[in-house]
């Protein structure tokens, strides 16, 4: 189950770690989650993917997505704490390039904010 945790117009979300093994069940209620936050008026989501291993492509593409929509709605999206291995993924496919990845909470949510 996703956790979400509000601080003004951000949402933290904290991913379940079986979205590491690809489930569609749990990409889904991911997608869900981050679709109900954008129409509550939350301009920025930061997924704090400590828990996840792995990322299957469908994870990466379903990223690339919301990342799309939260720029097209001029918010933000960033990754916390990704393992070393979702974070070597993320540099090998080059998403590191394409959404902002930290490892401090705080700095996640005040580069998102600074970019309104």
């Amino acid at each position: 189950m996703h956790g979400v945790k509000k601080r003004g117009d951000v949402a933290v979300v904290t991913v379940d770690p079986a979205l590491s093994r690809g489930e569609q069940e749990e990409l889904d209620a991911l997608k869900e989650l981050c679709t109900q936050l954008q129409n509550e008026g939350y301009a920025h989501i930061v997924l704090d993917m400590a828990g996840v291993d792995h990322a299957p492509s469908l994870v990466l593409g379903s990223i690339i997505v919301l990342q799309k929509r939260m720029n097209t709605r001029q918010g933000g999206l960033a990754i916390l704490r990704p393992t070393d291995r979702l974070k070597r993924i993320l540099e090998i496919t080059k998403m590191d390039r394409i959404v902002r990845i930290y490892s401090d909470e705080d700095e996640a949510v005040q580069a998102l904010v600074g970019r309104s």
